[in-house]
């Protein structure tokens, strides 16, 4: 789930900490064993990248559980996750619809019963409205439904404290806070969290929640901003053995590799860039991203003639529509910097 002022994986830390303040690190599983699996399967498939059974793990989900909102909050996700994915327009109306009617549906439930899962399941619509405003540029909706998901989570520890190992949210939180306000900590009502947070973190990736995964890409991102290019390295690898078909992680190994072995770098690149399923391609926003990463790695191992072949190639591409360009956000200036580069290094005209 990836690919602005605030640069990609920053906004979705920011967007992840928010959404799964609510939702992460669950110690005891959804009341229903049934609709546990359904969940945890279909969430399973979706960051996996398997949309067809997560498809039908969250429709059967909505049609055997009507009573629950679950249902309609996946499916939104479902089409958040594969939207982000391929890079394609939002189902607008259809996301906004189905979380619509999740939230109504919570409501009511907490209107017959205030108790800490009709709580959690509101709090987790609103996460996803969260998260859907962040991806939209809907910096109001952001900041209310945020605050509004935080709320809830307030409400649920107070029910139970112990409902939950909220690890990821929280350490994710004191991380960031931290790391945001890091020249701020000599006053005195500040506090540099970030050690704290990187323990708690540490032990949500080992709990097998229903949402671990985003415990691995916010440790992995934080060891990449710490440059600790081999810790980095080990969180992918330890989310690919739990989620081998993510692109997500995938992507995340060949970032790690960018700062260690370049070839390999490339390597994994072009796995992933092989992983899309032809079908569900609908523009060239992935193939011109990745390829230009690939074509930066080759001319810095000094294979100018690789890299000059990818640019030409990609400058070479006709009609652009609005929402690559949209979507690309200045990579083709990138990508005509690496392709003047290397041209000057094969001395060419």
């Amino acid at each position: 789930m990836r690919g602005t002022v605030i640069s990609q994986p920053k906004l979705m830390n920011l967007l992840f900490i928010l959404l799964f303040a609510v939702s992460s690190g669950f110690a005891e599983d959804l009341p229903d064993p049934k609709v546990h699996n359904l969940v945890k399967n279909g969430l399973r498939s979706l960051v996996n990248g398997d949309y067809d059974d997560a498809l039908a793990n969250f429709q059967k989900l909505d049609r055997d559980f009507k009573y629950l909102p679950l249902g309609k909050i996946y499916l939104a996700s479902y089409e958040i996750a594969i939207a982000t994915d391929y890079a394609l327009p939002y189902n607008d109306k259809k996301i906004q619809n189905l979380l619509y009617l999740a939230e109504a549906q919570c409501q009511e439930l907490l209107k017959k019963d205030n108790n800490k899962w009709n709580r959690y399941y509101l709090a987790l619509t609103e996460g996803y409205n969260t998260l859907y405003a962040g991806l939209t540029n809907d910096w109001f909706n952001l900041i209310y439904e945020g605050i509004e998901s935080i709320s809830d989570y307030k409400e649920i520890l107070k029910m139970d404290p112990d409902f939950s190992e909220a690890y990821v949210a929280i350490g994710s939180f004191k991380y960031w806070s931290s790391e945001n306000m890091r020249y701020f900590t000599w006053l005195p009502f500040f506090e540099d969290e970030r050690e704290l947070g990187l323990k708690y973190l540490n032990k949500s990736k080992t709990d097998y929640s229903y949402h671990d995964y985003i415990a691995l890409d916010v440790l992995f991102w934080i060891m990449v901003g710490k440059q600790e290019f081999n810790k980095a390295r080990s969180i992918a690898e330890e989310s690919l053995s739990r989620y081998p078909g993510s692109r997500l992680f995938r992507s995340n190994l060949a970032r790690a590799y960018e700062a260690i072995d370049k070839k390999k770098a490339i390597e994994t690149y072009q796995q992933v860039l092989n992983s899309f399923e032809p079908q569900r391609v609908k523009n060239r926003y992935n193939e011109i991203l990745i390829k230009s990463k690939m074509a930066a790695l080759y001319l810095a191992m000094g294979d100018s003639i690789s890299a000059y072949e990818i640019t030409k190639y990609l400058l070479g591409l006709k009609n652009l529509t609005g929402h690559e360009l949209k979507l690309l956000d200045g990579r083709m200036d990138k990508v005509r910097k690496t392709h003047e580069a290397a041209k000057a290094a094969l001395g060419k005209k």
